[in-house]
């Protein structure tokens, strides 16, 4: 009952006007209906089938995959090419030199006492 309609989607010529994966489904379908009738030489067959279709879909999933990270790739790298680099560090701040006559200043150098030696040393 349901081979007339698996042999028109997976007949090759209605390969263009069926979506692949609907192709692929068929095939499969088409394997199991095989197998229950006993007709293993076709279930092989389309079993092959079925298997080519899920890996060229599988491929072409991957490669699309592919083609989209090495697009953004390339975009953020031409990005931080033009882009000033925000990971230079800014140059260092120079210190004015010590300040004696401003006692509040403070880069002022303070030196503090020694402390006393210790007495049990």
């Amino acid at each position: 009952m349901a081979r007339p309609y698996l042999n028109t989607l997976i007949a090759d010529s209605n390969r263009n006007l069926v979506f692949i994966d609907v192709r692929r489904d068929a095939f499969f379908l088409s394997y199991r209906v095989d197998s229950a009738t006993r007709d293993f030489g076709a279930a092989t067959a389309h079993l092959l089938q079925y298997q080519r279709l899920k890996d060229s879909i599988f491929n072409i999933e991957k490669n699309k995959q592919l083609t989209e990270i090495t697009a953004k790739y390339e975009t953020e790298k031409k990005r931080s090419q033009y882009r000033p680099s925000q990971q230079r560090s800014p140059p260092p701040r120079r210190r004015p030199a010590s300040c004696p006559a401003i006692p509040e200043c403070p880069y002022r150098r303070r030196h503090l006492p020694h402390p006393a030696p210790h007495p049990f040393v």
